[in-house]
């Protein structure tokens, strides 16, 4: 989304955007604390979409680290930019020794462009057992996912790196993601949605399941021009699913006990 478009879309929104003084400060300490509520949905709008992240699947999360308020990208955010920038991961090395499990890989770019990154973790215990798999496939995914954000140019912290037992900050997306997601769908998209849905007469309730199943729960919110926020690729789905949609057959009628008996019966 063009910065143009993210300011108007805050603008009708009402959502407050961090001034230049508050921006300055966060990137000086890094702590988001300082922000309002309606600021962290505005810094977490943003952060999305200059990285090419859908918000809808949640990409980042606020967590308090060492009494300040950061971001940390979520498996989501990681497994949406390899897919979208086809980064390849390699593993280039490992090592076991005092207590450490690392693994040493690559991820690399259709282009070419590649980086190198590392994901340690401790684990003094017995080699063999369940906690021991466990402790290398999370040295392992840690790699993986460390050199998806570096190869992106995403300097957060990955969502394995939080310390166990830390939890995260909840935070309201519900606005950050009408903000954040560009009005794909056309009015004649649109009235295309409705004819199927007047045509095959299909109740609303039933329209609006459809809806929330394509779109992974999320109600179909409106901008205010009155523009649906799905996208082209639900559009296609919503319109499949309801070319699809049958009605359920009525149920058949009692049958009265004075019906005269079948011939079968009789006998």
């Amino acid at each position: 989304m063009s910065a143009v478009v993210h300011a108007q879309a805050n603008s009708a929104l009402n959502i407050e955007t961090p001034d230049a003084a508050t921006l300055q400060q966060i990137l000086v300490d890094g702590d988001l604390e300082k922000l309002s509520p309606a600021q962290r949905l505005s810094y977490y709008s943003m952060r999305a979409t200059a990285a090419g992240l859908d918000p809808r699947s949640q990409p980042f999360q606020f967590v308090r680290l060492q009494n300040k308020l950061v971001l940390y990208a979520t498996r989501a955010a990681t497994q949406q930019l390899a897919g979208k920038n086809k980064i390849s991961v390699a593993i280039t090395g490992f090592d076991e020794s005092g207590g450490l499990i690392e693994y040493r890989v690559r991820g690399t770019r259709p282009d070419g462009q590649f980086a190198d990154e590392a994901g340690i973790v401790s684990f003094p215990g017995a080699k063999g057992t369940p906690d021991h798999a466990n402790a290398r496939l999370k040295a392992l995914t840690k790699a993986k996912r460390r050199v998806v954000l570096a190869i992106c140019g995403l300097e957060v912290l990955d969502e394995s790196e939080i310390p166990d037992g830390v939890q995260s900050v909840p935070v309201d997306l519900t606005t950050a993601t009408a903000t954040a997601i560009p009005p794909f769908m056309t009015p004649d998209l649109w009235s295309r949605i409705k004819a199927i849905i007047k045509t095959r007469t299909i109740p609303d309730t039933e329209a609006a399941r459809i809806f929330r199943l394509c779109t992974n729960g999320r109600t179909v919110d409106r901008t205010p021009t009155g523009t649906p926020l799905f996208s082209q690729a639900e559009h296609e789905e919503i319109v499949s699913a309801l070319k699809s949609w049958k009605a359920p057959a009525p149920a058949a009628a009692p049958e009265s006990p004075d019906a005269e008996p079948t011939a079968h019966e009789a006998t």
